[in-house]
């Protein structure tokens, strides 16, 4: 059965930030971007995270992977001079408790087994909008509150 979660009247952003480092090879094989993507389309990190921030405004944040992602981004601002103070919880977490029999838990085989849309794999939007379905459905499974943590 295909599964499909309808995000078309949902607001969406991103970008491509462009880093102080050139890209690995390694990645650019997982992500498909390259340096020349980013050289042409990318913003600097403050002005991506300001845009983040205001799109999101004073939202929960759900993370497929929060220990990574929440303290990336939390050092990002630091770095910019600004502050995350959202609760957030993670996907991946609710993932393990709704179907701790699956052999994995990547967010590609979850993808893979709920048959989920793979288009943009391993690219923000794509993988935000997979991970939005999979904590939506975990919870549902598990018919339990969202437990919130706080950025300190």
């Amino acid at each position: 059965m295909k599964v499909t979660l309808d995000t078309s009247i949902q607001p969406a952003w991103h970008t491509l930030i462009k880093p102080r480092k050139k890209i690995p090879k390694a990645a650019t094989r997982v992500n498909g971007i390259t340096d020349a993507m980013v050289e042409a389309d990318g913003i600097p990190l403050d002005e991506g995270l300001r845009q983040f921030l205001e799109f999101v405004g004073d939202l929960p944040l759900v993370s497929f992977n929060a220990a990574f992602d929440i303290a990336f981004l939390k050092a990002a601002a630091e770095r910019c001079g600004m502050r995350l103070a959202h609760k957030y919880t993670c996907a991946l977490k609710r993932a393990r408790r709704a179907w701790p029999e699956l052999e994995s838990h990547r967010l590609s085989y979850l993808a893979e087994v709920f048959k989920l849309d793979r288009e943009d794999e391993h690219r923000a939007l794509g993988d935000c909008k997979r991970a939005a379905w999979v904590f939506l459905a975990a919870t549902s499974a598990l018919q339990m509150k969202v437990r919130w943590s706080i950025i300190e």
